[in-house]
């Protein structure tokens, strides 16, 4: 399954390409059944290829199609005895037909994507941020997701937990049903990549992963009592019409008919293949005419934010920043990174040091511009959370805060430091989006805003200084 296009009622492609007449209709996507059982927490999303675009020298290109060109020049396979759009499945058969041996191809794959820094596609950032997401089932091999949901949910470190089926290791499963899970889990159903031939590359490959799966001895029992009981949301996955089926059915974990509960299809090929569409349609699957799902994601995490910006409490006016305690600690961060700034300030706290942060999303206004610049005049120590959101963001008023501490920096002695940015995620450090005077400086790596102790102690050292100085002290 790929992204949901369904088929115009006039037009389908038969047999070898030919146009045949069909009596399928398009009724519109039910987003109303959707958004509220997302937040209910009840859908459990089956993510594919599809939503993997990725940017190869400056151009957006499916990573399942790069990763096949560059199997092939790893193999030594000449595109030339390939088709104009070869797939992994397709060069992998031509290398295996050329004598090439089978368990090369998965050390091979492992080695190009070690080898590649591949940024996380901005649909699996969507998807990710929609916290009432709490499992997710991969149908790839990649860790992508598993970085998406690190940097959305935990600032960049590690806090998303991973599971793969495996056909030659011991059966792993989920630690418990869905409602209880403490941190967001990723389970790859047909495996992850590794030196061994244990996850799918080919259409082979896909098959016997889902015969293993179908076995009562190596099913993983609760993830699939529990996919049995959730509304599932196929979002690009892009399988064959034989292999969606199998998919669909084994996921389900129970007869499509009669209909116990929602399914949801987002995929590309339901559009072309017609009879796929039909049988789906006819066991109750809720099919987005559409058929972009990096279009889908973006539309349901814009409804998402939306839903929950209505539950939100209305602030008609912005009160009067809280007053900040001269020498107390100034936390600069993108809003993505809120929760990663709030751990830091819990933190700095509980050391007994005096922190604020803007902890307020309704837009600044004239009085609120002043009680900042005030605060940054005040503050003993200026920490800007660095991340990849913030060096994406083109705009954001944290830059203009780290302007005017940049401003500040300026009057002050160069033996004080007063701007010690900390970098929360992956970020490189010289990366563009980053004033580069912060690089300039001595900054930290402190992964999801956890300070080391000497950071600390350090801090405390500088407010007190500060204060001394203030009191009339040398």
């Amino acid at each position: 399954m790929g992204e949901a296009e369904t088929v115009p009622a006039n037009r389908t492609n038969g047999p070898e390409g030919t146009s045949t007449s069909s009596s399928l209709s398009e009724p519109p996507f039910d987003w109303d059944e959707l958004i509220q059982l997302v937040t209910e927490q009840k859908v459990i999303p089956v993510v594919g290829k599809e939503l993997l675009v990725v940017s190869i020298d400056g151009k957006e290109t499916p990573l399942d199609r790069q990763l096949a060109v560059w199997l092939a020049e790893g193999l030594g396979v000449k595109q030339d005895r390939l088709s104009p759009r070869f797939d992994l499945n397709e060069v992998a058969a031509a290398y295996i037909e050329g004598g090439g041996g089978p368990w090369k191809i998965y050390s091979k794959i492992k080695q190009i994507l070690e080898k590649r820094q591949l940024t996380v596609p901005e649909p699996l950032h969507k998807l990710a941020a929609i916290t009432d997401f709490k499992l997710f089932v991969s149908t790839t091999f990649d860790s992508l997701l598993v970085k998406a949901l690190d940097l959305e949910r935990f600032g960049g470190a590690s806090g998303t937990k991973r599971i793969a089926f495996s056909i030659h290791s011991p059966l792993q499963d989920l630690p418990s049903e869905v409602r209880r899970l403490e941190a967001p889990h990723v389970f790859q159903v047909f495996g992850d990549l590794s030196s061994s031939a244990d996850y799918a590359v080919t259409d082979e490959d896909t098959l016997e992963f889902i015969h293993a799966l179908q076995s009562e001895a190596n099913q993983p029992k609760i993830l699939f009592d529990e996919l049995k009981h959730a509304p599932l949301l196929f979002v690009g996955c892009s399988f064959p019409d034989w292999l969606s089926r199998f998919l669909v059915r084994t996921l389900a974990n129970r007869r499509l008919l009669p209909p116990e509960g929602a399914r949801f299809i987002v995929d590309r090929r339901v559009r072309s293949e017609l009879s796929l569409a039909l049988f789906l349609r006819r066991c109750k699957t809720e099919i987005d005419p559409a058929g972009d799902p990096v279009a889908f994601v973006s539309e349901l995490h814009r409804r998402w934010l939306e839903l929950r910006r209505q539950d939100r409490p209305q602030q008609p006016e912005r009160q009067a920043a809280v007053k900040m305690r001269a020498g107390a600690i100034f936390l600069s961060f993108a809003s993505e990174n809120r929760d990663a700034a709030r751990n830091l300030k819990g933190t700095l706290e509980d050391a007994g040091l005096d922190v604020w942060l803007d902890e307020s999303d309704i837009p600044p206004g004239a009085a609120w511009d002043l009680e900042i610049q005030a605060n940054i005049r005040r503050c003993s120590l200026f920490l800007p959370l660095l991340s990849q959101q913030a060096a994406q963001r083109p705009e954001g008023y944290f830059r203009r805060e780290w302007r005017l501490a940049l401003d500040r920096a300026l009057d002050v002695d160069e033996r004080v430091r007063f701007i010690q940015p900390i970098v929360i995620d992956e970020l490189k450090p010289g990366s563009d989006g980053i004033p580069q005077a912060f690089w300039g400086l001595q900054w930290r790596h402190f992964p999801l805003a956890r300070p080391s102790q000497e950071f600390v102690e350090q801090a405390r050292e500088a407010i007190r200084a500060l204060r001394l100085r203030e009191a009339g002290y040398p």
